[in-house]
């Protein structure tokens, strides 16, 4: 048997509606080509919707059992925020809050014997980067002798309100060397009111 493998090019033209037919399948099968060796991603996904539907499903039920432990967390953070909250001085303003932190020293002062001689507000001014507090100062004068200072200090550093001592000078009375003049500054905060 014998094989004529000469083609006549004229024989194989294609007209009308078979061209057309001929091309739409082979845009077709490239189409198919691309679609079976392209990745699993994009456009052309092989992946179903249900699949991912399953997978956004099974993501929202973790969160859905993660739920008490995020409310937890949340309501750790609320009784946080509270705490740090009453440590502050009350009052909306910052001579408020002057009087507020006026009132603890006067207690305190009252507690251990000491008479205040005088009493200064010094300006406040923004704490930290974020000025987020506003500290608070007040400057008094007194004289104690050792034990009254030494209550007095504790009174201070144990009181529920957040206070610092930012400036102490203690000299010795000249009339009397048990007694001890000082001059003290204590600093109370309070949450930075908008402006």
């Amino acid at each position: 048997m014998k094989f004529d493998f000469n083609l006549d090019i004229k024989k194989l033209r294609i007209e009308g509606e078979r061209k057309w037919i001929i091309i739409a399948g082979l845009v077709l099968l490239l189409i198919a080509l691309v679609y079976r060796f392209t990745p699993d991603s994009g456009f052309f996904s092989g992946e179903d919707d249900s699949s991912l539907k399953k997978r956004q499903i099974l993501k929202y039920r973790e969160l859905i059992a993660r739920k008490s432990e995020y409310e937890n967390k949340i309501s750790s953070l609320k009784k946080s925020i509270d705490a740090s909250a009453s440590a502050l001085l009350e009052g909306d303003s910052p001579a408020l809050a002057a009087v507020n932190l006026q009132n603890i020293i006067n207690l305190k002062a009252a507690k251990s014997d000491i008479k205040i001689k005088s009493t200064d507000v010094v300006k406040e001014k923004p704490v930290g980067k974020g000025d987020y507090y506003t500290d608070v100062p007040v400057r008094i004068t007194f004289d104690s002798d050792a034990r009254q200072l030494r209550d007095f200090v504790f009174g201070l550093e144990t009181d529920s309100k957040y206070l610092t001592i930012s400036d102490l000078a203690c000299t010795v009375s000249a009339s009397d060397s048990r007694l001890i003049n000082t001059v003290m500054t204590i600093d109370g905060y309070m949450v930075r009111q908008a402006k």
